[in-house]
């Protein structure tokens, strides 16, 4: 018998999905005539959106991209997901392990490298946390543990160990959690992503020549500081950006510390050069 509980949980993710939907009709043929139209879309989409990705395996697949925040998909699975070893139904909750027989499953292709850590889907991560939950699963997915086990059971862990390596590595760093969320929302960013910000560019020339010129120990300390103050404010704004759905400006804030982050490689090698140690 279905609860009462799971019956109206059901019944809000169908309503949501059918909002949706109908908020793209809506946009589609309203958009020219009411200028709000698009503004209001994007609001509701920002609050389905993350009401249903944080539920943990992303059972559905909202992309947007540029400012029109276009729905390109807007609907449920309710195929079952099956054990590949006992046939049994794996619960959503069980993303690595089969509940009945123990075997080790297959990477799920529908979760977010935020799922593996049964973290929300957000640019303010609890980076402890998520440290916890990784070292946890790197111990029970680590290839040396399923050395007498069958083929399969020694490939799914070579995958599901490199994904949750990669995660880690892409969640815990700002930078890089950025450009991961940027990306879930259809905004990739290019390796040599650049601005058009004359002001800023401005700003960071003046940096790197000061850094090219710097033989001082102390002067170099300042650009540090500089550098680590601006990557702050940078991840503040993320924060702020992603948290309100606002990715244009948060796609700008990101692309802004990456200029940051290459200063500090370069403020690295630069100590190098001149025998000292980072601060």
């Amino acid at each position: 018998m279905i609860s009462r509980q799971h019956l109206l949980s059901r019944h809000r993710i169908a309503l949501i999905s059918a909002t949706s939907k109908l908020l793209l009709s809506i946009r589609n043929k309203s958009m020219v005539l009411n200028p709000q139209v698009p503004k209001l879309s994007q609001s509701l989409h920002c609050t389905c959106y993350s009401y249903l990705r944080n539920r943990g395996s992303t059972p559905v697949n909202l992309r947007s991209k540029g400012t029109s925040r276009m729905i390109q998909k807007s609907y449920f699975s309710i195929d079952a997901k099956r054990c590949w070893n006992c046939q049994s139904i794996i619960d959503p909750k069980d993303v690595f392990f089969c509940s009945s027989c123990t075997v080790i499953q297959p990477p799920d292709t529908n979760l977010t490298f935020f799922g593996y850590f049964d973290s929300p889907v957000s640019y303010q991560v609890d980076i402890e946390k998520i440290k916890r939950s990784f070292l946890k699963l790197q111990a029970e997915l680590h290839p040396d543990k399923f050395v007498q086990r069958s083929s399969k059971e020694k490939d799914f862990s070579a995958q599901q160990s490199a994904l949750i390596n990669k995660a880690y590595e892409t969640l815990s760093h700002p930078l890089n959690r950025g450009i991961y969320m940027l990306e879930l929302e259809g905004f990739d960013l290019e390796e040599k992503e650049t601005t058009t910000n004359v002001e800023f560019l401005s700003t960071i020339m003046d940096i790197n020549e000061k850094l090219l010129d710097c033989e001082d120990v102390k002067l170099l300390d300042d650009i540090e500081n500089e550098i680590n103050e601006k990557l702050a404010n940078c991840v503040k704004e993320s924060a702020s950006n992603f948290s309100n759905c606002d990715f244009i400006h948060a796609r700008d804030s990101i692309v802004r510390m990456k200029y940051f982050f290459n200063i500090m490689e370069s403020i690295k090698e630069k100590r190098l050069l001149l025998g000292v140690a980072s601060l």
